[in-house]
């Protein structure tokens, strides 16, 4: 359920009347949220924060002050359409500081947050631009106290089918890049770590019956760097074999001497032929 929720000025007591509204102090910003959305505007208006709309700097001045906007929620236990009808009809009866209609600091008539705001190409493009050198949680981690928190809120959490298509849709065309740093990092993580019988159970049943194609083995043998270079007795170099077994039956050659030499258990090859992991 939705509440509709006012802040107050504590620095301006007097009877402030809006139609059928009453008030003590100057309000300075109507919302709608549910949990506690009420509070959340507090992080952006610290000291160390950037951001610079008229509601952030009003709390950062009641901050600086070591005072806080008195924060009341004139109705609570509402669907969210009721909550966005009432926003609105606030923000009317009250008025906005952006069109001089009033003392509130909303950017909206409300009913929409953020959506009905106006965004130039201009603006998008500077919010880009700032963006890239954002680098405020860089180094930062989480205790294990704070892991522990997010692991056990997100236990049964199930995504929409409308989530998973956003989700789906946004990684189109994109490709994940691991770097080798990533790559150690995760081989390293895993140093130690035994999966359960349940957990092999799970993935024997996930993948029976599945069988692996020619470029899905590929991809697994390069992964595992299994790539060789055979030069046959004419100089000609074959680059790039992935299959040495299919390689060794086109061509002719003894599986057992091509290991044998690969494993390094023989020195030479009696055929002429040159092989070598890439």
């Amino acid at each position: 359920m939705y509440y509709v929720y006012i802040y107050l000025d504590p620095r301006k007591k007097s009877k402030y009347i809006f139609g059928d509204y009453i008030f003590n102090y100057e309000p300075i910003y109507v919302g709608k949220g549910k949990g506690y959305q009420d509070t959340s505007h507090f992080r952006y208006s610290r000291k160390k924060s950037k951001i610079k709309g008229m509601k952030q700097i009003i709390l950062r001045e009641l901050f600086e002050n070591n005072l806080k906007p008195i924060i009341i929620r004139v109705l609570s236990n509402i669907s969210e359409e009721e909550a966005f009808d009432w926003e609105c009809e606030y923000i009317k009866s009250i008025g906005r500081l952006c069109d001089k209609s009033g003392p509130l600091t909303n950017l909206t008539n409300g009913g929409e947050g953020l959506k009905s705001i106006f965004i130039t190409e201009e603006h998008l493009i500077n919010q880009s631009k700032r963006s890239k050198h954002n680098n405020y949680a860089k180094g930062l981690h989480h205790t294990e106290e704070t892991k522990k928190k997010i692991s056990e809120s997100n236990k049964g959490l199930k995504r929409s089918e409308k989530t998973k298509n956003l989700v789906r849709l946004s990684k189109i065309g994109k490709k994940r890049i691991f770097t080798n740093v990533w790559k150690n990092n995760i081989s390293k993580s895993r140093i130690g770590k035994k999966q359960s019988e349940e957990t092999k159970k799970k993935i024997s049943v996930k993948n029976k019956g599945r069988k692996m194609t020619s470029d899905n083995i590929k991809k697994m043998l390069i992964s595992k760097g299994k790539i060789y270079i055979f030069i046959d007795p004419k100089g000609i170099i074959y680059s790039d074999v992935v299959n040495v077994k299919d390689f060794c039956i086109i061509h002719n050659l003894n599986i057992s001497t091509i290991y044998d030499f690969l494993n390094g258990r023989t020195k030479k090859m009696k055929s002429g032929w040159k092989c070598f992991k890439k």
